[in-house]
């Protein structure tokens, strides 16, 4: 394993690691992991859960001790950094939250998949509709023919 990581408080450190690394980064309660690409699995000293956070996603800490965030099959990138919970608030339990505008990325992508099966679902309906009303135009134009014989 690296050396720990302990230098982000007064600015954020970015952090890559190649599938099945890991890394420490020394906490204190307001530490922020944001996963820019991939997805790690985070364990913190002192916390009985384990964390699995997604690319636009962020773990913060709410109190002291060790993290060690492992990257699962892929690549992955993080950043680390530190706010102040005496200024900002908060920070009273650790866990996994959204980042800001991921929600609304979220939407976008949903309507977007709603919109492309509602099309495949008309294009199905609309061949099924095609391929009877050909059947039912066969079938007439052979009773015509039967019986005008």
């Amino acid at each position: 394993m690296n050396k720990p990581i302990t230098d982000y408080k007064s600015r954020s450190r970015l952090v890559a690691l190649s599938a099945h690394e890991a890394v420490t980064v020394i906490a204190h309660r307001g530490t922020e992991l944001r996963v820019l690409d991939g997805e790690v699995w985070i364990t913190q000293e002192g916390d009985g859960q384990d964390y699995v956070v997604v690319a636009g996603t962020r773990y913060c800490s709410g109190s002291e001790g060790s993290i060690v965030v492992s990257a699962f099959g892929t690549a992955s990138r993080f950043a680390v950094s530190w706010t102040d919970p005496a200024v900002a608030g908060g920070y009273a339990r650790s866990g996994v939250w959204l980042d800001y505008g991921r929600v609304a990325e979220i939407e976008v992508a949903a309507r977007r998949a709603r919109a492309k099966e509602l099309k495949r679902l008309l294009r199905l309906g609309w061949l099924f509709v095609k391929r009877g009303w050909h059947s039912f135009t066969r079938r007439r134009r052979l009773t015509n023919r039967l019986a005008t014989r």
